[in-house]
């Protein structure tokens, strides 16, 4: 579930961003007896969740109503390009950590990268990345530093003994050999293309002020390479975690 070296069970875990709240019903089910707060500025709808997860409806760039020394651990996934301010994030999830406590993030940087040169420079892929990050910067939300940037933002926050990762998950086109890459591949791909009108209309409409047409018919030219088995292409993974200091 993660892979901050908690050597204690811990008593109470808050996952930011909750989404569909998955992440944090199997944390919940994983540790009984902690308590697992979820929070996300949309509800989750969950047709059950364990009796000790909490879900709240939060926006997570607002003060935190959770006390001083709370947690044990604070996990924080696929954030990226949701967040304005990420050193107050971080200030944040310090102050309500615990002494030895933990900060856990995984996220991904700028998709869809290609080394053999069988992404067009004028595919719609690449296209609907570059027209999607213009919209992040202008929003204020650049997501394309977050992840390989995580580490010295957390050290420079507070945190220490901060260890980092990085890796690729291949997203288009030749799968890798090793089962869990693979079935991670897979599963990445499948993200893409269930979430890709989900994450379009908002930024290109209301954002850069596209017309929803031409979102349509640019999301359908998207799924559609990102189903060619002659295209091959990757994202990186990043994963950074940190202590408060006792």
């Amino acid at each position: 579930m993660f892979k901050a070296p908690i050597t204690r069970p811990p008593s109470k875990i808050l996952d930011v961003g909750t989404g569909t709240g998955l992440w944090a019903i199997d944390t919940a089910e994983r540790y009984p007896d902690a308590h697992v707060f979820g929070t996300d500025i949309a509800p989750s709808k969950l047709p059950w969740a364990p009796p000790n997860l909490d879900m709240q409806l939060e926006d997570i760039e607002d003060d935190w109503v959770f006390p001083e020394n709370t947690f044990d651990l604070i996990h924080i996934r696929s954030m990226a390009g949701f967040v304005t301010d990420w050193p107050r994030l971080l200030t944040q999830s310090l102050t309500a950590l615990k002494a030895g406590g933990y900060l856990e993030f995984h996220d991904f940087s700028s998709p869809f990268e290609c080394e053999d040169g069988s992404l067009a420079p004028g595919s719609a892929l690449n296209l609907w990345v570059k027209t999607w990050e213009e919209g992040a910067v202008l929003s204020g939300k650049n997501w394309n530093t977050v992840g390989p940037g995580m580490p010295a933002m957390m050290r420079a926050i507070g945190f220490e003994n901060v260890v980092d990762e990085a890796y690729k998950v291949y997203t288009t086109g030749v799968k890798p050999q090793d089962a869990r890459l693979r079935e991670m591949s897979m599963c990445m791909l499948q993200q893409f293309l269930d979430g890709a009108e989900g994450i379009t209309l908002d930024m290109f409409i209301r954002v850069l002020g596209w017309d929803k047409k031409d979102v349509e018919d640019l999301v359908a030219k998207v799924r559609k390479e990102m189903l060619n088995p002659n295209v091959n292409t990757f994202i990186r993974g990043h994963i950074a975690y940190g202590r408060k200091p006792l």
